[in-house]
């Protein structure tokens, strides 16, 4: 069964970034789970303020999954649509917006680094670096 495409546009606003998490509202098994399995990498990406941007591998270790990057990524392609969260604020480790196979005709990559773009961050110009967050600019450094 492939997995359900999400409809990223429709979900994101301005206040997502303020969004709660409860998982006691989510109505199906699937949503449950996953919520409860990633919860807190929810969590996590909930702290990312506008404007900034954080890596999945960031995203993993701060929520207490060192070497995790890639859960951390599966945890916001699986999360139930009624949870609110700034998914576009997360990265790859190279600044760059990770492209997903099952959306280049979508748009959402593009869509992404719209959002981004919306809250202020910047991507370098055209070239060999191009389409490239500058971290040491726009990463989120959590105060310990």
């Amino acid at each position: 069964m492939a997995p359900k495409k999400r409809d990223h546009h429709s979900e994101v606003t301005d206040a997502a970034h303020d969004a709660t998490l409860d998982a006691s509202t989510h109505a199906t098994p699937h949503a449950t789970n996953a919520t409860a399995k990633y919860a807190s990498i929810y969590a996590v990406v909930q702290k990312i303020p506008r404007g900034k941007v954080a890596t999945y591998g960031q995203i993993a270790l701060l929520a207490g999954m060192p070497s995790a990057a890639r859960q951390a990524g599966l945890a916001l392609r699986v999360a139930p649509d009624n949870i609110k969260i700034p998914w576009h604020r997360v990265v790859n480790a190279q600044g760059r917006v990770s492209r997903r196979l099952a959306d280049w005709e979508s748009g959402s990559d593009d869509y992404q680094r719209v959002l981004l773009e919306n809250e202020g961050v910047q991507f370098s110009a055209v070239g060999r670096a191009g389409g490239k967050i500058d971290l040491k600019k726009f990463r989120w450094m959590p105060k310990a």
